[in-house]
């Protein structure tokens, strides 16, 4: 089910800094800062963690994950598509059954996830991934 994109807070575009990507960047990370460092939102009973390490341009290794793309971790690359959405992690996180969100289990590289899909009306679609720990989650 689409849910409505006024429903979800704004993504952030590089072109609102002027193809500045150092501003963009700061400002991406602003919002992750916000939504997962300062505030430790839950999916379900299960509370978010964030790995810090190993540190990547000295930001939390959660963010770098969540705004890279690519197989090997080293050879990483940005992906505005996830920077942009950055502001969607948390409601999508914490609104699954609220927004009657799809999600599923699945065993990945021998690691137990739960994947998250926010779909909008506009044709966006957003995946959310969390692996599962004991007593907490990890994006």
């Amino acid at each position: 089910m689409a849910i409505h994109s006024n429903l979800l807070p704004s993504k952030i575009y590089l072109q609102d800094y002027s193809g500045d990507y150092t501003r963009f960047i700061d400002a991406v990370y602003k919002v992750f800062e916000k939504d997962f460092v300062k505030y430790h939102p839950y999916f379900g009973k299960y509370r978010l963690g964030l790995k810090y390490h190993p540190k990547f341009q000295d930001r939390a290794y959660t963010f770098y994950h969540m705004t890279h793309k690519g197989d090997i971790e080293s050879e990483r690359i940005p992906d505005l598509r996830r920077c942009e959405c950055m502001p969607w992690g948390k409601p999508t996180v914490e609104k699954t059954r609220e927004y009657s969100l799809k999600f599923w289990e699945q065993e990945r590289k021998g690691k137990h996830r739960i994947c998250i899909w926010l779909a909008t009306e506009d044709d966006v679609d957003y995946f959310f991934i969390l692996e599962v720990r004991k007593t907490f989650v990890l994006p």
